[in-house]
């Protein structure tokens, strides 16, 4: 028999130590990336879905996780905070497919060496601090870091506690914050990819092309990827707008000059490889010439 295969996740935030008594070998333990993990009686248990394959019916299978011993190491959020507020006006949109095809093959590329501003921007103007340097009423401070799970594409937000306050790249507009760069490199271990997926914003977002990504491949060809609006990104004061191809993700911020919450917008890009073949090994994101501000969170490939 091929066994059963128990799928372990808590809820947002929640840690537990979970220990059964199995009727069977454990075949194997797997995270949601498709990486083995060590095999144990005890399973440690988050909101990021983990799965174990026993060789053993589902009946006793079932039997064995309910007669489980659990140890709460932090609660999870409670359901009733964890409702979805629909106010954002963003509608429905289909997760990306191939993540999920694939799953064992997503990665994601560290932009911690080259962030250069975090989320919160406690002086308006200074080059400093955080997001579109705009100030305390004007930041993305309510962004919860992380590993995050969006349209199907896992993303890891940089926490700017672990990174010297910085988690995002955020570069020079024509109108604001000339001390900011014009361009920032990303540079990894050559990796192919079927796709590369930008969890992205821009701040002063007026229509138009507000810069690029360049991605340079191994045999130094490079390809120019357009930053527009409405198009792949957009302004993250407005919801999603007729002409755009990314998806839009919905924050809630508190700290807003209203001073009572509102919605920010985030957006996730997927961009088709044409050249699957070939091992990319840095990406380069460049301002545009007009007052809008290009804002790189995350960039996960598959």
């Amino acid at each position: 028999p091929l066994g059963s295969v128990v799928l372990w996740w808590t809820g947002r935030d929640g840690i537990a130590d979970v220990t059964v008594r199995w009727p069977g070998p454990v075949e194997r333990r797997v995270d949601i990336m498709g990486n083995t993990m060590p095999r144990s009686q005890t399973t440690r248990v988050s909101w990021e879905p983990t799965y174990t394959h026993v060789k053993a019916s589902a009946t006793e299978t079932l039997a064995a996780v309910q007669n489980a011993r659990v140890t709460e190491l932090h609660a999870a959020v409670p359901l009733a905070n964890a409702t979805q507020d629909l106010s954002h006006g963003v509608p429905v949109m289909p997760d990306y497919v191939a993540p999920d095809e694939n799953a064992a093959g997503v990665f994601t590329i560290d932009l911690s060496p080259s962030c250069n501003m975090g989320f919160a921007d406690d002086t308006a103007g200074d080059g400093r601090g955080g997001w579109s340097d705009e100030g305390p009423l004007n930041d993305m401070r309510c962004l919860p870091p992380g590993k995050r799970r969006f349209y199907g594409v896992p993303f890891v937000i940089i926490d700017p506690a672990l990174n010297k306050g910085k988690s995002v790249i955020t570069l020079r507009s024509r109108t604001s914050s000339q001390t900011l760069p014009e361009s920032v490199a990303v540079t990894f271990a050559p990796r192919r990819c079927r796709a590369l997926y930008f969890l992205h914003a821009s701040a002063w977002g007026t229509p138009g092309e507000i810069g690029e990504y360049t991605v340079t491949y191994a045999d130094e060809q490079i390809a120019h990827l357009p930053l527009t609006i409405p198009g792949n990104t957009g302004n993250w004061w407005t919801p999603p707008q007729d002409g755009e191809t990314g998806r839009t993700v919905p924050v809630r911020v508190d700290n807003t000059p209203s001073g009572t919450p509102e919605w920010r917008y985030l957006r996730v890009w997927e961009w088709q490889n044409p050249r699957r073949n070939v091992p990319i090994h840095r990406i380069d994101v460049h301002a545009g010439k007009g007052k809008q501000m290009p804002i790189l969170i995350a960039v996960t490939g598959v």
